[in-house]
């Protein structure tokens, strides 16, 4: 668990709250409630990481701001697969994910992105899920 607004998270070693001063690798995910397949109103929230509104919203910006403050040199993200729907009232026709690809790449990151069937990585489920990878260019994994 992690807090944003205050700089601090869960470590679950101590079992205490921490601060959290940065990282070379962070794999995230962030709620998908607002675009869920489930949630009725999903199509009205098709923008909602540009808008920050939301629990979709909410916290992909708090995900933006960590990676502003901190720059990760990779960063993995992975969300539901209603993340690259695009919304039908946009007259650029863009989504969520070209949102945050537009955002990633304006602050140096280079990504790739697809969307997975879940049961791949040993899920029971057959969800889809999209799956993003950023990374700044002169990152190179270790040998």
């Amino acid at each position: 668990m992690f807090d944003i607004e205050k700089g601090c998270g869960w470590e679950t070693i101590s079992k205490q709250k921490r601060p959290f001063v940065g990282c070379d690798l962070w794999v995230v995910g962030f709620e998908c409630d607002s675009i869920s397949s489930l949630n009725t109103k999903a199509s009205e929230n098709r923008l909602c990481c540009e808008e920050g509104v939301g629990k979709t919203g909410a916290t992909s910006r708090g995900t933006l701001m960590y990676v502003k403050k901190h720059r990760p040199r990779f960063l993995a993200l992975e969300h539901e697969k209603n993340l690259p729907a695009k919304d039908k009232h946009d007259p650029e026709g863009r989504s969520n994910l070209t949102i945050l690809l537009i955002k990633f790449n304006k602050d140096g990151y280079l990504s790739y992105s697809s969307v997975q069937n879940a049961l791949v990585y040993g899920s029971r489920e057959r969800e889809q899920r999209a799956d993003l990878d950023f990374v700044l260019p002169h990152f190179r994994f270790p040998r």
